[in-house]
């Protein structure tokens, strides 16, 4: 965008195009990420071209406030790393830049997002409050695919001891069978 600066609106941007499991939890949650990214891009206007900066930008206080965020809500999932989930989050808590103004906008509520996040990277269905008594909880169902139907698509996550988050997509089982026996 042409800035000087790396701020929050920057950050949910790139989570949008990472294809991680940030961006994936906003889709479960029925965030249309291209509109979403339109009403970011809306809201801000490109700086001037500069030929000259250089590739390390300095972040806003409000975009290290969501780094803080998205490490400690790593830390409380006992994550050795940062993935796109925890800057979601980190989002979202710090509440008050454009990224927040954004999702707020779309219905994204912290809680609801944390345990969107949750479900997707243990693979098990969700808990959740239920609207009438938020101290009532209840496990939301996971539907089973059709037996004769096929995936559209094969998300990985390869997760490893150091830290590294390696994330792959493929359209048919070939493909991943030959990814997955060549690591």
């Amino acid at each position: 965008m042409d800035h000087e600066y790396v701020d929050t609106e920057h950050i949910l941007l790139g989570l949008f195009e990472s294809g991680g499991v940030g961006a994936t939890a906003l889709q479960f949650m029925d965030v249309d990420l291209a509109r979403a990214a339109d009403l970011v891009k809306s809201a801000v206007k490109s700086g001037p071209p500069e030929p000259t900066r250089g590739p390390d930008l300095p972040y806003t206080s409000r975009s290290k406030r969501v780094l803080e965020l998205a490490m400690k809500e790593a830390r409380d999932m006992n994550h050795s790393y940062v993935g796109t989930e925890h800057l979601l989050l980190g989002l979202i808590g710090e509440g008050q830049g454009l990224a927040a103004q954004v999702l707020d906008s779309l219905g994204v509520q912290l809680e609801k997002a944390r345990e969107q996040v949750l479900a997707i990277i243990s693979a098990e269905p969700a808990v959740v409050s239920s609207p009438a008594n938020p101290a009532q909880r209840r496990v939301r169902e996971v539907v089973a695919p059709p037996p004769d139907e096929l995936p559209v698509a094969i998300d990985l996550t390869l997760r490893y001891g150091n830290g590294a988050v390696v994330r792959r997509s493929f359209t048919n089982r070939r493909d991943t069978t030959q990814f997955l026996d060549s690591i």
